[in-house]
């Protein structure tokens, strides 16, 4: 049986490595995007928060998007750089099994609730600076597994006159928990990990559907499932994979001026660990919730203004995310964006935040410039 797995996987990579050959740039449509930002933030710290974040950081980064199309295949490529990673984190080659419908294999954003479907690193899309806490990348302080390796199907189901159905269903591996500077860490799988057993990245789907009342607009709202397993070689308590569960509902509503969208989601984690005056490893269940609200007035086509309340309020007593002291239990922030040119932007924002091991909130003010080229 492993044998037949081996020879499968085997296939499946050369049939990759052709579909990406085939696609030569004199035979192929698409497009290239160079987004690029600089994010500069002063922090109002307590003293016992100085060993986990910084009073001044000046951050720049550059995020190149690629998408090239050929006959019924694709192929969509994001790579980014900054100061502290030059990471693919993107790669996928998809099969176009009709107009609205999508069967694509690689390293993708695994796409459960809104913000997580309609935003990159590329930032200048997004309204605001900084992605909440809940769906933060896994390289900065996430818990949770943004990026999946494997296969993920999606599409839409339109109806005139009812609206339409909007679907994805990944399966794959999902991250295991590593460490960083004594810290907990999530390590991502990389396009290869479904190939490499020795990655030692376990199994993760996400399910997710969204009900559209009209199929060209933004307008939507859905639920999502998501269950990953995460082998734990990072955390030296524990003494089993952690088994992350999630469900949740998102929504999204706008009109010319006013745009409103959030996300409330439910997470259970499953692990054996050591506790004190106990013998052996003891089984744990762990259960919180998370949410974020994000509302944006458009005062002119160049000026907007926004704010954002997010919370995790469970988040210190559960033993896993105990363990990412980054992590963004409570934050609300406030800003302001200026599009001064149709490419380019500024965005002006100040925020109170508490991570999960101060109970002191700390006040941030950041300003950033943000481009789309070309």
């Amino acid at each position: 049986m492993k044998y037949r797995i081996s020879i499968l996987l085997t296939r499946c990579r050369v049939l990759i490595i052709f579909a990406i050959l085939a696609f030569e740039p004199a035979h192929a449509e698409g497009e290239w995007l160079l987004f690029t930002d600089i994010t500069a933030t002063q922090r109002d710290l307590p003293a016992s928060s100085a060993g986990i974040m910084k009073e001044r950081e000046l951050d720049p980064s550059l995020t190149l998007f690629g998408n090239l199309n050929k006959e019924r295949f694709q192929v969509l490529f994001e790579g980014l750089i900054n100061k502290d990673e030059a990471e693919i984190e993107r790669l996928q080659v998809g099969w176009n099994i009709n107009q609205t419908n999508t069967l694509w294999f690689g390293r993708f954003h695994n796409p459960f609730d809104y913000w997580t479907s309609k935003f990159h690193h590329g930032l200048y899309f997004q309204t605001t600076q900084l992605r909440p806490g809940v769906v933060e990348f896994e390289d900065e302080g996430g818990v949770m597994p943004l990026h999946l390796a494997g296969f993920l199907l999606e599409g839409l189901y339109f109806t005139p006159g009812m609206g339409g159905i909007r679907y994805d269903l990944a399966l794959g591996v999902g991250p295991r928990v590593g460490n960083d500077a004594n810290r907990s860490a999530l390590d991502a799988p990389t396009f290869m990990s479904p190939f490499n057993g020795r990655d030692k990245h376990k199994t993760a789907f996400t399910a997710r559907i969204a009900y559209l009342p009209d199929a060209i607009g933004e307008n939507e709202i859905g639920l999502f499932i998501s269950r990953a397993i995460m082998p734990t070689e990072g955390l030296s308590f524990v003494h089993s994979d952690v088994t992350q569960t999630s469900a949740g509902l998102f929504g999204n509503w706008q009109n010319e001026r006013i745009k409103l969208f959030g996300t409330a989601i439910f997470i259970r984690h499953e692990l054996d660990m050591d506790l004190p005056n106990q013998p052996g490893h003891q089984p744990m269940r762990h259960n919180m919730t998370s949410a974020y609200l994000q509302g944006e007035y458009t005062f002119t086509p160049r000026w907007r203004g926004y704010t954002r309340l997010e919370a995790t309020p469970d988040a210190k007593n559960d033993a896993y995310v105990h363990s990412f002291a980054m992590f963004i239990k409570e934050r609300v922030l406030l800003g302001f964006r200026y599009d001064f040119k149709h490419n380019q932007a500024l965005k002006l924002e100040v925020s109170r935040a508490e991570h999960l091991h101060d109970d002191t909130p700390f006040n941030a003010l950041s300003l950033q410039w943000s481009a789309l080229f070309p």
